[in-house]
């Protein structure tokens, strides 16, 4: 007889109880809001304190809330990770552009940029494909699930 993975592992189930839907919406909700409002003050950041700094402090930034991330217990923990992680990113994205653009000469500064626009479309792209593709998800589709 086969036994609910919730029996098997009992901290994980007082950990991670079925998180509500619009709870699971502020975990993209939250990144996607902070992020979108912090790039201008982003990019002003870098400007003002040297684009490598800030560059430095976003990595920083998104890899301490990664782990958080990782080791959230609960649905508020994940979703306040996610918006620490949104600010090292908006850190991240403006800063790197601005790297980049000291870092190549005037004549090969396009060829830089556009492989940097390519990239963006590409994980834009990767997110609306998996949001509209159907079936199980990759994790779900690999392997036998713990049920």
């Amino acid at each position: 007889m086969r036994r609910s993975w919730w029996r098997r592992f009992p901290l994980c189930a007082a950990i991670s109880r079925p998180p509500r839907r619009p709870d699971l919406s502020w975990v993209l909700n939250g990144y996607t809001i902070v992020y979108a409002a912090l790039l201008v003050l982003a990019g002003r950041l870098a400007d003002r304190h040297g684009a490598r700094r800030i560059f430095r402090l976003g990595l920083a930034l998104f890899t301490l809330a990664s782990a958080g991330c990782a080791l959230a217990g609960n649905v508020f923990a994940l979703s306040a990770a996610r918006v620490v992680q949104a600010v090292g990113a908006a850190l991240l994205a403006r800063a790197s552009l601005a790297l980049l653009l000291a870092t190549f000469p005037g004549g090969r500064r396009q060829g830089a940029v556009d492989f940097r626009v390519v990239y963006a479309l590409l994980a834009g792209a990767g997110l609306v494909i998996a949001a509209l593709a159907p079936g199980e998800t990759p994790a779900a589709a690999t392997g036998p699930a713990v049920r």
